[in-house]
């Protein structure tokens, strides 16, 4: 995990949160650890004064008992639904049911923690607002320059290979079939690295510019929620419609894949989706 991921938009913040569930081993691993990492990833943008670290620990001690005690029965339930449904062929409304519901599940952490945010973005201090934002400008500056290395064909490979990893994750060895069907896919998809790149100034923008009124408590937590809550709706219009556009893409790749799926990959399937179900049963009930 990069530091440059921490105040992105949403979008950004849910793969990261997969990809470190995976790579950690499992649901309870990381989230049992996520009271350390929470405080040192914010230090790895700005440095903060004793009294603002301590304020941190506590904001996320308070922010996680919540959603201990809250939110984690609902995700167990989420994904013993998906690991039922996955016995058989899916209906192709239902990935972007469930889609919506995960979303859900984002909007309500993501509210839930503004206040707690913004009580801790108000005690910055202007030179710790400028480290911040030449933090994360640092980060894009980066991005770019190793994106602007690499050629189209290889944008391409490593979009269809990032879409065949995930597929592999859930599903174990896929087929020829299942592989040409990503194939295809990923050179229709239409948002590209430029889109994504400005995209993600947009939302620097925008949160830099938020930033200053924040010790207004009448204007600033309107504008950091929908900065959290809908980091879209920064985005250049021409790039938010190519992602809506791929993401429906990606939801029909899903539908045609499952419907493709052999018995071993269903088995495969659902016992993935249990296991993470059972991992978030066991930190439900460890209250």
């Amino acid at each position: 995990m990069t530091r440059q991921q921490l105040w992105a938009p949403r979008w950004v913040l849910l793969v990261a949160a997969a990809t470190l569930l995976t790579a950690c081993g499992g649901v309870r691993f990381f989230y049992d650890r996520l009271d350390m990492l929470l405080p040192w990833y914010l230090g790895g943008y700005v440095e903060l004064e004793p009294s603002q670290r301590s304020d941190l620990e506590r904001r996320v001690g308070v922010l996680l008992a919540w959603h201990r005690r809250s939110e984690i029965s609902r995700y167990a339930v989420f994904f013993r639904q998906l690991e039922a449904a996955a016995a058989q062929p899916i209906e192709p409304g239902r990935f972007e049911a469930w889609r919506r519901e995960a979303e859900s599940y984002w909007q309500d952490l993501a509210l839930k923690a503004v206040p707690e945010a913004g009580a801790l973005l108000a005690s910055l201090s202007d030179s710790q607002v400028r480290e911040l934002i030449s933090g994360l400008r640092e980060d894009q500056a980066e991005l770019a320059a190793e994106i602007a290395g690499r050629s189209p064909t290889e944008r391409l490979e490593r979009r269809r290979k990032s879409l065949e990893k995930q597929f592999k994750r859930w599903l174990g060895r896929l087929e020829s079939s299942q592989l040409a069907m990503i194939d295809e896919v990923s050179r229709r998809l239409g948002s590209d690295s430029t889109g994504w790149l400005s995209s993600r100034a947009a939302w620097t923008d925008a949160f830099e510019r938020a930033l200053e009124d924040r010790r207004n408590p009448r204007v600033f937590p309107a504008r950091l929620q929908v900065l959290l809550v809908n980091g879209e709706s920064t985005w250049p219009a021409a790039y938010r419609k190519s992602f809506e556009e791929d993401r429906s893409r990606v939801l029909e790749l899903m539908a045609e894949i499952d419907r493709s799926l052999t018995p071993r990959q269903r088995q495969h399937l659902r016992q993935r989706l249990g296991r993470w179900a059972a991992d978030l049963e066991a930190i439900a009930a460890d209250q």
